[in-house]
């Protein structure tokens, strides 16, 4: 089920796919619509509404309640290097995914 649909209160289309990871299909933001987190899924609508697009609060409070049912001691925080780290493997998972889809 997405956690939110293109409609009048939303220029986003966000849901859970098949593989495991997470779909933003025909992402305005012109990033990579693959996301592999709860918490990059987050980060992702967040980033939407930065850019002037409709997000409904549904969908956020949606990704935040998976979140704490995964984990109920959720804490988002990581250091300055692990984020790094994180950028680092997620282009190069990125890349692994997108090829995949293209069936190289």
């Amino acid at each position: 089920m997405s956690y939110c649909r293109f409609s009048e209160d939303s220029d986003v289309y966000l849901y859970p796919h098949v593989y495991g990871n997470y779909q933003c299909c025909a992402c305005k933001l012109g990033e990579m619509d693959i996301l592999l987190t709860l918490e990059e899924v987050l980060k992702h609508l967040q980033a939407h509404r930065n850019a002037g697009h409709k997000v409904p609060e549904y969908a956020f409070e949606r990704v935040e309640a998976e979140i704490k049912e995964l984990d109920p001691d959720y804490d988002n925080s990581l250091t300055e290097e692990q984020e790094e780290e994180f950028k680092r493997l997620r282009k190069r998972l990125g890349k692994t995914l997108y090829d995949y889809k293209r069936g190289w």
